[in-house]
C-alpha cells in the first residue's frame, strides 16, 4: 500500500511514519510513504500557500494551484508505479466523522492520498476537483491537518503492521489487474518452470496469444517460449518498480494469457505479492502440489 500525505510540515508527518512500529514496517517495505511539501509546487518567489478565499469571506485559506500540482504529481507517480488512481482524501472540519470503519475501507485502496489543511482551510475548488471524500477526525480545533492526517495514517495502516488482512467493503478494491487472465505459479524453480511452460504452450494451442513473466535469473529456462524479465529475484526492488510496467506493456500488446513467478512472500516481497495476488484475482497455482498430482498414478503402477 501506499500513503501520500501533502502538507506544509512534511518532515513532522515524516518522522512520526518512521518511527516505533510503523518504521520498523516501512523498512521492512510493508508499505510506501511520501510527505509532500505544499511550497514546493507554488510559483511565486516568496512560496506563499494562502491566500483570501475565491469568492471573498473572512480569513485565509490554501489556495488551489500548489495543491492542484502536488496531487497530479502524486498521480503520476502512482500510474508510473502501476498502481490505480489514487484514493484523495482531505481533512476537513466539515468531513463526515471518522471510525475504525472508514479505516478498513481506506485500507482497502493501493493508494491513499491526505491532504491537509491550515489556516481557516482549503480552497473549496480543489476540494472539488480532486477529492473523493472529505473526513474529520473530531469536534475539536486543531492547528492544522497533520495530526488529522497522522491518526488516519496510523489507523489504515495497522493491519499491515499487526499482519491482518483488511476487511475491504465488497469489490471496492482498486487495485491495477491486466486485461489478459494473469496466474501466479509458486514452486520448486523446476516444477515452476515446468507448469509455466505447459501453461504456456496450452494456451498457444488454443489459439490465444502468451507469455511468460520470470526472473531474470530464470530467463534460460524458457527457450522457445516467449518469456519477459520482471526483475532480479535477487534484487526485489527491481521487481517492484519493473512488475507492474511489464504487466501494462502486455495490456497494449493484447496479450490474452500471462504466466508469473513469485517472490517469497518477506520484506519487499510481501508487499509486492499483496498486490500482484490481487491483480491476478488471486489465481496462484502451486506448481509442486500439481508435480506430486502428476507423479501419483506413475508410482502407483509401478507399486
Amino acid at each position: 500500500m501506499r500513503i501520500d500525505i501533502v502538507t506544509l510540515f512534511p518532515e513532522l508527518c515524516d518522522s512520526f511514519l518512521s518511527a516505533s512500529i510503523l518504521g520498523r514496517a516501512r523498512a521492512k517495505n510493508l508499505f510506501e510513504a511520501h510527505c509532500h511539501q505544499i511550497r514546493d509546487y507554488t510559483k511565486n518567489k516568496q512560496k506563499q500557500t494562502d491566500d483570501y478565499p475565491y469568492g471573498g469571506g473572512c480569513g485565509m485559506v490554501l489556495y488551489a494551484q500548489p495543491i492542484a500540482d502536488c496531487l497530479r504529481a502524486v498521480q503520476a507517480q502512482c500510474a508510473a508505479q502501476g498502481r490505480a488512481k489514487p484514493h484523495v482524501v482531505f481533512l476537513t472540519a466539515a468531513g463526515r466523522p471518522y471510525n475504525e470503519e472508514k479505516a478498513r475501507e481506506l485500507a482497502s485502496y493501493d493508494a491513499v492520498t491526505l491532504v491537509c489543511g491550515h489556516y481557516e482551510g482549503i480552497d473549496q475548488r480543489v476540494i472539488d476537483a480532486f477529492g473523493d471524500e472529505e473526513i474529520s477526525i473530531g469536534d475539536y480545533v486543531l492547528t492544522g491537518g497533520e495530526l488529522a492526517s497522522l491518526v488516519v495514517a496510523d489507523s489504515v495502516l495497522r493491519p499491515l503492521r499487526e499482519g491482518e488482512r483488511a476487511l475491504s467493503p465488497g469489490m471496492r478494491y482498486r487495485h491495477y489487474a491486466p486485461g489478459g487472465e494473469l496466474t501466479l505459479v509458486k514452486g520448486s524453480q523446476e516444477n515452476v518452470r515446468a507448469l509455466c511452460l505447459r501453461m504456456y504452450r496450452e494456451a498457444v494451442a488454443a489459439g490465444r496469444s502468451a507469455r511468460i513473466l520470470a526472473f531474470e535469473e530464470h530467463l534460460s529456462d524458457y527457450a522457445g517460449a516467449q518469456a519477459l524479465s520482471i526483475g532480479s529475484l535477487e534484487k526485489p526492488e527491481t521487481v517492484a518498480h519493473k512488475l507492474f510496467n511489464v504487466l501494462r506493456q502486455m495490456d497494449e500488446e493484447g496479450v490474452e494469457a500471462l504466466t508469473c513467478e513469485v517472490l517469497p512472500a518477506e520484506g519487499i516481497g510481501l508487499a509486492i505479492m499483496n498486490r500482484l495476488s490481487r491483480a491476478a484475482a488471486f489465481r496462484i497455482r502451486n506448481a509442486d502440489e500439481e508435480a506430486d498430482l502428476q507423479a501419483a498414478p506413475i508410482a502407483e503402477a509401478d507399486g
